[in-house]
């Protein structure tokens, strides 16, 4: 109930989402119904700080009437037996130096800026990911 409530406020917010008065070409996506992806078509029209702005507020005011934080980014979504689970960035880090966690298990890449790369960089293993600096160090 609650994804599709989110489904359908953020559908309905970009499809009227728009940059200095033009409309944005842009799409929502729930991955994994944890993981909630909007992207724009910046071929179409570029996204501008007010564009920006904007989202941040909806996402703002629908977190907040959903009881929902879109704002931690200090977790790391990973697939432990097929599920889909989280951990705090410092506690994953951990996890994977003292081999709790395997450097071939897989992550959602939330740093992606490109929708081209959810294809193919968005569900990654950690060995392949931006994580590796932090374990590394």
């Amino acid at each position: 109930m609650e994804e599709e409530v989110l489904l359908k406020e953020t559908s309905s917010f970009v499809d009227s989402w728009a940059a200095h008065g033009s409309g944005l070409k842009a799409g929502v996506r729930i991955v994994a119904h944890r993981l909630l992806v909007i992207a724009a078509d910046e071929s179409f029209t570029t996204v501008s700080g007010c564009s920006i702005d904007s989202q941040m507020t909806f996402l703002k005011e629908i977190q907040t009437r959903l009881g929902l934080n879109f704002f931690h980014r200090g977790d790391v979504f990973y697939f432990e037996n097929d599920e889909l689970k989280s951990m705090d960035l410092v506690d994953f880090r951990k996890s994977v130096s003292n081999g709790d966690i395997s450097l071939e298990t897989f992550i959602f890449d939330t740093t992606i800026q490109r929708k081209g790369q959810l294809e193919d960089q968005f569900l990654i293993p950690v060995k392949d990911s931006w994580l590796m600096r932090l374990i590394k160090a």
